[in-house]
């Protein structure tokens, strides 16, 4: 790991919404992963209330 790396605070550790799930990160902020049928598997949206 690089010393950049090193410095990166991921507040979820391993928590990942299901794939086309939602998960709240913030009040009014919910986070999608949607899949994609190609080698990029999915993209990451952001629903802003």
């Amino acid at each position: 790991m690089n010393a950049l790396e090193e410095r990166l605070d991921y507040p979820f550790g391993e928590t990942l919404p299901h794939l086309g799930g939602t998960m709240d990160v913030a009040p009014g902020v919910k986070w999608i992963r949607m899949a994609l049928p190609f080698q990029l598997n999915h993209i990451n949206l952001w629903l802003l209330r």
